[in-house]
């Protein structure tokens, strides 16, 4: 995986099967959660405040899928829930259900790296 300099409190990368349940995040430095090519993804019972610079990202999907975002509270300064594909896999078979989301640029963003 190429480096980042962008900060992640949560990266996963190439994996599967992943659970996160019922956690709180709060300031993270910068983006708050990135996963890259994840497969069969549950994200439930989630809250995120991320504020502290303009880059605060909530949740990254980048190639992912099979993916469930339910019962979520995403506030953040850039862009809340980010749907991507940068390489030569399609994220697809996403469902956000029942979830509050919030941001000061793009609540929801769909597509490539654009301003």
């Amino acid at each position: 995986m190429a480096q980042t300099r962008t900060p992640r409190l949560i990266l996963m990368y190439n994996s599967r099967h992943i659970k996160i349940h019922d956690v709180s995040i709060v300031h993270p430095a910068n983006w708050a959660n990135h996963y890259k090519r994840c497969d069969f993804l549950d994200i439930r019972g989630v809250y995120i405040y991320s504020h502290g610079n303009a880059n605060n990202d909530g949740i990254d999907l980048n190639e992912c899928q099979d993916v469930t975002i339910s019962d979520v509270i995403i506030d953040a300064d850039d862009d809340a829930l980010v749907f991507k594909s940068l390489g030569t896999r399609a994220s697809r078979n996403i469902a956000v259900t029942n979830s509050i989301i919030a941001s000061k640029i793009t609540p929801i963003k769909v597509g490539t790296e654009t301003g």
